[in-house]
C-alpha cells in the first residue's frame, strides 16, 4: 500500500498485484478505491503504518478518458504514474501471518515517516502540525483545504513544496553542527551526503524535492572535489536525470513551473537580477519576473492567472524564507523540551506568528477579479506568447530594445488573454454533468455566455459525519466550472433554469460563487420549489436578477437575441410538466430545449405550434419513456438529437424504446453517457452546415 488516502468513508492506495485466480505470478501496478463500513473500520487502517499484503477482492476496470474537453484527464495521470488499471474493491483482507512485521518493515522510510506525523499530531498544535508536515515532511495533504486554495489563487503554492530554501536551511544546520563537533569540510561531505538522500527518501522524490536533493548534490560534491562548474551545469544534470528517470512528468504543470522558473533564476542571477538594487526592489523584480514567466504555464493547465502573484510573492517569500522555516526547523528540533513550560510558550509564539501570513492570505484573495480567467489558448497563440517572452527576457540580459520587446510581449499577452472570450466562433456544447442537463451557448464575439440548466446532483440522504468528505466533488467544481474557464467565460449573462428538480439547477449556487451570472430566467412557479427558493434567496443578495417567464399564446415570448420561450403557458409547480421550453436559431440549425417535459405536454406545445420545426432535439428527461412521443418526433422532425444522461445510471435512460424510435426516424443521436461532451462550433459569417458540425470526445472519429 502506498500513497494512501483517506476522504471520509473512502480509502484511496496505490499497489502492485503479485498473484490473481488466472495468474499466479504478476506485477501490475493498481490504484485501490474501497469504501469503508464504519468508523471503528476506518480507525483501524488508519492506524496501520506499514505496508500490507492483501487479498483484495473486487473489479479491475481500465480508466476512462476525461469526458469534457481540456479538463483534467484521469487516465493520463495514471498512465504517467504506469497504472493501466483501477481496482474498486469490494472487500479487503490482510495476508495471513503478515501480521508480525520484521526490523526492517518497522524501521523503513514510510514507517519513520508515519511516526514523526504521529509525533507532529500528539506534541504539536493542529494548525503548527499542518504547516511542519507540508514544509518539513512535504504532506501537502496535510494543509487546510480553505487556506490551500487562497494559496494557489495568488500563485504561491510553490511555497508550500520542498525547494532549495529548505534543503539550504537543512543544510547549513549539519553543516554547523558537524563544524561544531571537530569535523572538516571536507569530511563531512561523507555524512551530509547520506543526510541529503535520507530527506529526499523520506518526503518522496516529487518534482520539486528531486531537483531539490539532486541540485544540492552535484554542487556539494564539485565543490568536495575541486571541480569548477556552473550553476547552468547543475540545472542542466538535474533535469537530465529527472527525465531520464522518468520522462513523463515533463508533462505536469509541477515539472515545468518548478525547472522553468529556477533556469530563469539562474540566467538572470548574474545580469538582469544582479544585486545592484537594494532588497525590496530586488525581490519586487524577482517576483514580477517569476510571475511572469509561470503565466504560460498557468494560462495552459489552469485557464486562468493570479495578477496579485507580483505582490504577494514580495510578502510571503521573505517570511516564510527568514521567519517561518527556520522557526519551523527550531520547533521541529525542540521535541527534546516538549511537554514543559518553554514548549508550550514556543508554540504560543509560534501560533501567533502563523496569523500574519494566514490574515494576508485571507484578505487577499478577497480582492475583486484576482484571477484573470483566459481560457485554454491556442497552441499557435501559446507559442508566439512563448517567443515574446523569451524575446522580453533576452532584453532584460542584454539591456538592448527592452521597450519594444515589453510592448511586444505585452502586445501578444493582451491578444492570448482576450482570445477565448471574444472569440469569432460561437458554441453550443452539452456539457457531460452525469444524470443531469447543462448546456453552455457561446455567442461570437463575447456578445453573451448563457447557460440552460446547470446540472446538479440528486441527494438520496445524508451521510454520517465521517463519512463526509472532505473536499467532496461536485457537478460545479469538476464539470461546468472548469469547462466555463476553459472557454474564457468570465461571466453568464443569463443562467436558464428549466424547473426545480435537482439534476436541473442543484449546481447553481456553486457556480454562482465562482462566476459571474447577470440574470436567472425560470418559469414561473418554480420558486414554490424548496431547493429553488433557497438558492434564489442567496443569488439576490449577489444583486442577481431574477425573471420569472411563461409562454404567451399570441406571440413567443423572446428572452434574448436568439431563443424564445414555447411553454408553460401559465404558472406551474416546477415539476417536469412545468419546463422551460426554449426555441431559437443557432448558427446553421434550429434548436428546441424541452427541460424535462412529458408526452402529454410535448402534445399541448404541438398544438399550439402545429407548424414546429427543429433541426436539433434536446430529447426530453434524459431520453425516458415518459417523453418523445412518435408523434412529437415526427411532426417536429429533428435531424439531430441530444441526450444528457450518465453512464449506466440507476433509472436506466435512455430507455430502448425511445433510441429505437429516434433510430427508425434516421436521427443521428448523440448521448453523453456514450460520447462524454458535445460541441456544435459555428462562424456567424459563413452559417453553413458541415457534416462534422458536431464533435464529441469519447469517440475515436469524432474525437477533437
Amino acid at each position: 500500500m502506498d500513497e494512501v488516502k483517506y476522504d471520509g468513508n473512502q480509502l484511496q492506495f496505490y499497489g502492485v498485484v503479485k498473484e490473481t485466480a488466472e495468474q499466479k505470478k504478476l506485477s501490475e501496478k493498481v490504484v485501490v478505491f474501497y469504501y469503508i463500513d464504519s468508523l471503528a473500520e476506518k480507525d483501524w487502517w488508519q492506524s496501520q503504518h506499514h505496508k500490507q499484503k492483501l487479498i483484495v477482492e473486487g473489479e479491475l476496470s481500465s480508466p476512462e478518458k476525461n469526458r469534457n474537453q481540456y479538463l483534467f484527464d484521469y487516465k493520463q495521470f495514471l498512465f504517467n504514474k504506469r497504472v493501466h488499471w483501477i481496482l474498486s474493491a469490494d472487500q479487503l483482507a490482510v495476508l495471513p501471518n503478515h501480521n508480525s512485521h520484521t526490523f526492517w518493515e518497522n524501521y523503513s522510510l514510510s514507517a519513520i515517516k508515519e511516526r514523526l506525523m504521529e509525533h507532529i499530531d500528539q506534541t504539536m498544535t493542529p494548525k503548527i502540525g499542518d504547516y511542519m508536515k507540508t514544509l518539513l515532511l512535504g504532506d501537502v495533504g496535510a494543509f487546510e483545504t480553505e487556506l490551500l486554495q487562497q494559496f494557489k489563487d495568488m500563485g504561491l503554492l510553490h511555497l508550500l513544496s520542498i525547494s532549495g530554501l529548505h534543503i539550504q536551511f537543512l543544510f547549513s544546520i549539519f553543516s554547523y553542527l558537524l563544524l561544531r563537533a571537530g569535523m572538516t569540510k571536507e569530511s563531512s561531505y561523507f555524512i551530509l551526503v547520506p543526510i541529503l538522500f535520507f530527506y529526499g527518501s523520506l518526503i518522496g522524490w516529487g518534482t520539486s524535492p528531486f531537483r531539490a536533493v539532486v541540485a544540492s548534490f552535484i554542487a556539494l560534491s564539485a565543490a568536495r572535489f575541486s571541480i569548477r562548474i556552473s550553476t547552468l551545469d547543475v540545472w542542466s544534470m538535474t533535469l537530465i536525470a529527472a527525465l531520464m528517470i522518468d520522462p513523463y512528468q515533463i508533462s505536469s504543470v509541477g515539472f515545468q513551473l518548478s525547472y522553468g522558473l529556477s533556469l530563469l533564476l539562474v540566467l538572470f542571477s548574474k545580469t538582469f537580477l544582479v544585486s545592484r538594487y537594494n532588497y525590496w526592489t530586488q525581490n519586487l523584480l524577482i517576483s514580477f519576473v517569476m510571475t511572469v514567466a509561470s503565466t504560460p504555464v498557468l494560462m495552459f493547465h489552469f485557464f486562468e492567472f493570479p495578477w496579485i502573484g507580483t505582490i504577494a510573492n514580495l510578502l510571503f517569500i521573505p517570511f516564510f524564507s527568514w521567519v517561518l522555516i527556520p522557526l519551523m526547523i527550531y520547533l521541529a528540533l525542540s521535541f527534546l523540551i516538549s511537554g514543559t513550560i518553554l514548549f508550550e510558550l514556543l508554540l504560543n509564539i509560534f501560533e501567533t506568528v502563523l496569523s500574519f501570513p494566514e490574515w494576508i492570505a485571507s484578505r487577499l484573495s478577497k480582492i475583486p477579479f484576482n484571477l484573470i480567467v483566459t481560457g485554454r489558448i491556442p497552441l499557435f497563440l501559446m507559442g508566439i506568447f512563448c517567443m515574446a517572452l523569451i524575446l522580453w527576457f533576452m532584453s532584460l540580459e542584454t539591456r538592448k530594445h527592452r521597450k519594444k520587446a515589453l510592448f511586444g510581449a505585452a502586445a501578444v499577452f493582451l491578444m492570448a488573454v482576450q482570445y477565448q472570450t471574444y472569440s469569432p466562433f460561437g458554441e453550443v456544447v452539452m456539457i457531460d454533468v452525469g444524470q443531469g442537463d447543462a448546456f453552455l451557448i457561446k455567442e461570437p464575439f463575447g456578445q453573451g455566455n448563457h447557460l440552460i440548466d446547470t446540472g446538479g446532483m440528486i441527494s438520496f440522504g445524508t451521510e454520517e459525519t465521517w463519512m463526509q468528505k472532505e473536499s467532496p466533488s461536485t457537478v460545479a467544481n469538476r464539470h461546468v466550472l472548469p469547462l466555463l474557464k476553459a472557454k474564457g467565460v468570465r461571466k453568464l449573462t443569463t443562467v436558464f433554469a428549466t424547473h426545480g428538480d435537482a439534476d436541473h439547477i442543484q449546481a447553481l449556487k456553486e457556480i454562482a460563487e465562482g462566476v459571474k451570472i447577470e440574470e436567472v430566467v425560470f418559469p414561473t412557479g418554480t420558486e414554490k420549489k424548496d431547493l429553488f427558493r433557497e438558492t434564489a434567496k442567496i443569488l439576490q443578495k449577489q444583486s442577481v436578477t431574477l425573471t420569472s417567464v411563461v409562454a404567451d399564446k399570441k406571440a413567443p415570448v423572446k428572452v434574448n437575441s436568439f431563443l424564445y420561450v414555447l411553454w408553460p403557458f401559465e404558472a406551474g409547480e416546477g415539476e417536469n410538466k412545468d419546463s422551460l421550453v426554449l426555441y431559437g436559431q443557432i448558427g446553421a440549425y434550429k434548436w428546441l430545449f424541452t427541460g424535462d417535459l412529458g408526452v402529454e405536454e410535448e402534445q399541448k406545445l404541438l398544438d399550439e405550434y402545429p407548424n414546429l420545426k427543429v433541426d436539433v432535439l434536446k430529447v426530453g428527461h434524459h431520453g425516458s419513456h415518459t417523453s418523445s412521443s412518435e408523434s412529437f418526433i415526427r411532426q417536429i422532425d429533428p435531424e439531430i438529437a441530444l441526450i444528457s444522461v450518465k453512464k449506466a445510471n440507476q433509472f436506466g435512460h435512455p430507455h430502448d424504446e425511445v433510441i429505437d424510435l429516434l433510430e427508425s426516424e434516421n436521427l443521428k443521436v448523440f448521448r453523453t453517457d456514450l460520447n462524454g461532451a458535445v460541441h456544435y462550433q459555428y462562424f456567424p459569417f459563413e452559417p453553413k452546415r458541415h457534416s462534422m458540425d458536431f464533435r464529441t470526445i469519447l469517440l475515436e472519429d469524432e474525437k477533437f
